[in-house]
């Protein structure tokens, strides 16, 4: 295989992971520059707070689409694997077994309220925050979940962490944290999936904060170089249904 068939390979390849990547994706670029969040033209602000450099919220402006595309690839190709961990659920009602869907019409028609959005927070050297929400219909019985992920990007920095804590203060069910340590190379973290499984109405708001944090070694905050602690951190809002 010569070397412009190699290419135009990868080319593809990319351009299937940025293409599966955007399904269901709300990407938000935080210009801590200029105190700016950037969403994509025609897409309504979403319930996110993102912090600036002055622990203030970065204001919420718009940005034509094809801004977003180096957000979007980095993403994709940064992703951890899916996993086949379990979902912990808390039932709100009598416990249901999740039996496979039955193709009836009763069963098609819950099944379009089903869902799967992640929402990201992106920041300038490549790392990201998210939390995803899903709502899954099996008939009568409805689970809500959400998960957080975070990833520090590879940078100059020496050591550092990544913080993730969903929580709800009506639905304790959601609740649960992530730490882990990182260094040069930078690294992932992710919560396992909480929700509830539900009979009937269910609403609920989950509170998503993720915050990467990065220490510098001398001379950093000096002659033009970055500052020798930064936090990378927003929150994500979740609201269900």
């Amino acid at each position: 295989m010569n070397t412009r068939t190699k290419s135009l390979l990868l080319s593809l390849l990319l351009l299937v992971f940025a293409a599966a990547a955007q399904a269901g994706q709300v990407i938000v670029i935080a210009d801590l520059d200029r105190g700016v969040a950037l969403v994509p033209e025609g897409t309504d602000f979403p319930n996110m707070r993102i912090n600036g450099r002055d622990g203030k919220p970065l204001v919420f402006v718009h940005a034509s689409d094809d801004v977003f595309a180096s957000a979007r690839n980095t993403i994709a190709t940064t992703k951890p694997q899916a996993t086949m961990e379990k979902t912990i659920l808390t039932y709100q009602g009598p416990a249901v077994p999740h039996g496979p869907r039955v193709q009836s019409e009763k069963q098609f028609r819950a099944a379009t309220d089903d869902s799967d959005t992640t929402y990201y927070i992106t920041f300038y050297d490549g790392s990201w925050i998210s939390a995803r929400r899903i709502i899954i219909s099996y008939g009568s019985v409805t689970n809500y979940d959400v998960r957080m992920e975070g990833f520090a990007a590879d940078n100059d920095y020496y050591d550092g962490w990544i913080y993730l804590d969903q929580s709800s203060a009506e639905n304790p069910g959601f609740d649960v944290t992530a730490y882990c340590s990182i260094g040069s190379s930078g690294g992932s973290c992710y919560t396992p999936t909480y929700g509830y499984s539900a009979t009937g109405y269910f609403s609920a708001h989950v509170v998503c904060y993720g915050n990467i944090h990065q220490h510098r070694l001398p001379i950093c905050g000096r002659y033009g170089e970055p500052p020798c602690s930064e936090n990378l951190s927003g929150t994500i809002d979740i609201y269900f249904p």
